[in-house]
């Protein structure tokens, strides 16, 4: 999250703040920090490069560095709410959320009316034990002053629903409301189209899941694009493990249904049971390919994932011989009965092997 409040004339200070906050937006901390540097040759003590400073070093995973920094602006102009923020920041990053809450705090209580400062307070707060509810209300704050601002929404839907946390229904439910409210508000948001694919994919919406990470690589492959692929693959891993699971237990229905002896009307109903499966996964995989581009990057995790493509390709066989086993005499029917369920058990062990994220 990045918080620029600064304009000035050519040469000063603030122009030179400018230049970093504009390299920081195109995605270039190191070149932000070079400018940073130099402004600083000449401003040792100005407390926006300084704090600018922190940022870079920040996004650049040097987190004592940042902190550090973080706290030479703070002491250059104590009373500044944004050095204030930047060192939450920091500090957070550097893994010290009890410093960073109170850091942050201090900023809200700087500024008020301020959302960033709320939706900066409710990131740290939310990785403290225990520390969600408080996180929620700082969040909401954050969206009652800046309703328009769709990061407000994005931070209050990844309070209610942070990554590794196991969601309520409740929660998933206010993470869905603020995300489509920040998508309506920014519709090219890829971060936020990846957010909403991971709520999907917590109420197990796979098509849902796979269309919206699949979006936010091809919008945005440089920011999103490897948690975006990682969560591709978690996502057809569940996909295909289920399904070879219910194969595996339609050809424990079909041995039930036909048994030793198999009559006209049980080969029948075991006919039955693998069409209608396999027209069920064919109709599944359709919906999961609906868009092009979950169809060009399911594609490419295939590719790169032969496991699954193992697994799927067991799956198939088992349906096929399922379906062969209700046109087999007697012993022949149980033997292909036997040896579907052994293929849909190759299935699942495939997808054992394969690599989630």
């Amino acid at each position: 999250m990045a918080d620029h409040h600064h304009s000035g004339v050519p040469g000063s200070p603030s122009d030179s703040a400018d230049r970093v906050a504009n390299l920081l937006d195109l995605g270039r901390p190191a070149d932000a920090l070079d400018e940073c540097g130099r402004a600083l040759t000449l401003y040792p003590d100005n407390s926006e490069l300084l704090a600018l400073a922190s940022m870079c070093t920040r996004r650049l995973g040097r987190f004592a560095e940042a902190v550090s920094l973080a706290e030479r602006a703070v002491a250059a102009q104590p009373g500044d709410d944004y050095a204030h923020g930047m060192l939450a920041s920091a500090q957070l990053a550097a893994g010290r959320p009890d410093l960073a809450a109170q850091t942050a705090y201090t900023a809200v209580q700087m500024r008020p009316s301020h959302w960033f400062h709320h939706a900066r307070y409710a990131e740290c707060l939310i990785a403290l034990p225990g520390g969600r509810d408080q996180a929620l209300q700082a969040a909401q704050r954050a969206v009652e002053l800046a309703p328009d601002e769709p990061r407000a929404h994005g931070t209050l839907a990844s309070v209610a629903y942070p990554t590794g946390a196991k969601p309520t229904f409740e929660h998933l439910n206010l993470a869905e409301a603020a995300l489509h409210e920040a998508l309506r508000l920014s519709p090219g948001n890829a971060a936020m189209l990846h957010d909403l694919a991971r709520v999907r994919l917590a109420r197990a919406d796979h098509a849902g899941a796979l269309s919206g990470f699949s979006d936010a690589i091809v919008m945005d492959p440089r920011r999103t694009g490897e948690t975006a692929l990682s969560n591709v693959r978690y996502a057809l891993k569940r996909i295909v493990l289920f399904q070879s699971l219910m194969v595996i237990a339609a050809t424990v229905l079909g041995s039930w249904i036909g048994g030793k002896n198999p009559s006209t009307v049980s080969r029948g109903a075991i006919v039955v049971l693998a069409l209608a499966l396999g027209v069920l996964l064919v109709v599944r995989w359709r919906a999961f390919l609906a868009g092009a581009s979950a169809r060009v990057v399911v594609g490419q995790v295939f590719r790169s994932a032969r496991p699954l493509v193992g697994a799927l390709v067991f799956v198939v066989l088992a349906l096929g011989t399922l379906l062969l086993a209700a046109f087999l005499p007697g012993g022949g029917s149980m033997g292909a009965l036997g040896a579907a369920f052994m293929l849909a058990f190759g299935a699942v062990s495939c997808v054992m092997l394969a690599r989630s994220r």
